[in-house]
């Protein structure tokens, strides 16, 4: 379907009358089309501001975000924008839906090894991974929601998903810090991911022992600093849990690792800028 199209649509009012008939064509045989669909909720939601969602479009969502399990690469990111614009504008939309949303959403979160290919260029051999914005997507996703719709997480399930992040990509790593911190501030989540503090030390001593080659250029130094920072605060967001001492790997991994040694004194640093940081009220 032409996007001069899904515009005017949206430009027209007609969400309500247009969507289940939107939702009906997205058994379409082209991913182009499907692709365009799906976007167009993403577009339609955003229109709509602060107005309630129609009853034909809220009865549709469900068929629109299903396509988080199409073939096409693009479909399910379309779908993934579509699920976190939805979360961010309209939470309650999908409330009761999450329990079937959810195990779609985190699959999204894997690393698929067939998505990774390698890329011939003369002398020098170099690895794409094709799953690398789907699931910068999901857990995007993943970080609307625990703003959004915390109450309708399973934390454990979540915090799992969560670890993988922790070893994927660079970016993906740091949302995964940022979501460490929310819920290491959350009283509701502090029992949970005290529970869980065990998975989350080898992939943060990865992160914080990283080194860089000798060759590397500055940005990727900066880049690499970066995310030992990032690490860091995730582990101070962590460390300052009250009941993190009862996880007796944890805490030697902050008494050995952090506090002492090589890394004492950039920790320290992040530290003391933790402690100056305003309390959020």
């Amino acid at each position: 379907m032409p996007l001069r199209l899904l515009n005017w649509i949206h430009r027209s009012n007609l969400h309500a009358q247009v969507a289940p008939i939107l939702a009906a064509k997205l058994d379409s045989s082209t991913p182009v089309s499907r692709a365009a669909l799906v976007n167009s909720l993403r577009f339609t939601i955003t229109d709509i501001g602060t107005n309630p969602l129609p009853a034909a479009l809220s009865s549709s969502l469900l068929r629109f975000l299903q396509m988080l399990q199409d073939p096409d690469l693009k479909v399910r990111r379309g779908a993934l924008l579509a699920l976190n614009c939805i979360t961010y504008n309209k939470p309650t939309a999908i409330r009761e839906a999450l329990p079937e949303i959810l195990p779609m959403l985190y699959e999204e979160t894997n690393k698929k090894p067939e998505l990774v290919h390698q890329v011939d260029l003369g002398p020098f051999k170099h690895h794409v991974d094709d799953g690398l914005e789907l699931r910068k997507a999901a857990f995007e996703c993943m970080d609307t929601l625990l703003d959004h719709a915390p109450d309708r997480l399973e934390l454990a399930q979540f915090i799992s998903h969560l670890v993988g992040g922790l070893k994927d990509d660079h970016d993906i790593k740091v949302l995964c810090h940022l979501m460490l911190g929310k819920l290491a501030t959350s009283t509701t989540s502090q029992p949970v991911l005290v529970a869980s503090l065990d998975s989350l030390i080898e992939p943060l001593r990865a992160t914080v022992c990283a080194t860089v080659k000798e060759n590397s250029v500055k940005q990727q130094v900066e880049r690499h600093e970066e995310l030992v920072r990032s690490g860091m605060r995730a582990v101070r967001s962590l460390e300052k849990m009250p009941e993190a001492d009862t996880s007796l790997k944890f805490e030697e991994f902050v008494r050995a690792t952090l506090h002492t040694g090589k890394l004492a004194e950039k920790y320290a640093a992040i530290c003391a800028e933790d402690d100056v940081k305003p309390v959020e009220e």
